[in-house]
């Protein structure tokens, strides 16, 4: 009979991956970062272009992400056992993704004012574009605000952070039918109150 440790890599259920990760398994590793490399290049991405910087070369995307995962692996995994939800793994890697993303792009501006010939990494939008953009996000966010906190959750979980039906149904605890109904119904008043002005 075949032990749970000679299941295929890719069945292998979160907790056991992370308990093989810090348990100094290397193939472990490799598969952590291999299961969740496209989740932290999405949020990376979606930084950025939050952040106002529409394009970025793909190195650099890759940079902050191998940069994400050698700090989350660094150190006999310490960032990892800070996870004691394993359920809660994409919103954590998110919220990480995001907060490094942050870290690199202040640290560009910082070279780009000292060296003047610096490559810019991102080409910025046009100051009309940015006001515009602005504006509506900060409308968005005064309806998202009238909605109830679940609602606004899923919402963010699903559009900002990009997780699927049953990441957020991992993150919130609900089932993925729960998941899909409230969704609908989450667009369905956001789309009421921005359509009653």
């Amino acid at each position: 009979m075949a032990s749970k440790h000679d299941m295929p890599q890719d069945k292998m259920p979160v907790a056991e991956l992370l308990h093989r990760c810090l348990r100094g398994d290397d193939q472990a590793k490799a598969l952590l970062f291999s299961e969740y490399a496209d989740l932290a290049r999405r949020a990376v991405t979606r930084k950025l272009a939050a952040l106002g910087l529409l394009r970025t070369r793909r190195s650099e995307v890759a940079d902050i992400c191998h940069d994400l995962f050698e700090r989350i692996l660094a150190d006999n995994c310490r960032m990892l056992a800070r996870l004691h939800k394993p359920a809660s793994i994409n919103a954590w890697l998110v919220t990480i993704a995001q907060n490094l993303t942050v870290d690199y792009v202040r640290k560009w501006s910082r070279r780009a004012a000292i060296d003047a010939t610096a490559t810019p990494p991102v080409v910025r939008e046009t100051p009309a574009r940015y006001a515009i953009r602005r504006e509506t996000k900060n409308e968005l966010a005064q309806k998202l605000e009238a909605l109830p906190p679940i609602d606004r959750l899923i919402l963010e979980l699903f559009f900002v952070q990009g997780l699927k039906y049953c990441e957020i149904a991992e993150v919130t605890g609900l089932n993925i039918n729960s998941v899909a109904a409230k969704l609908r119904r989450s667009k369905k008043k956001l789309r009421a109150l921005i359509e009653k002005e």
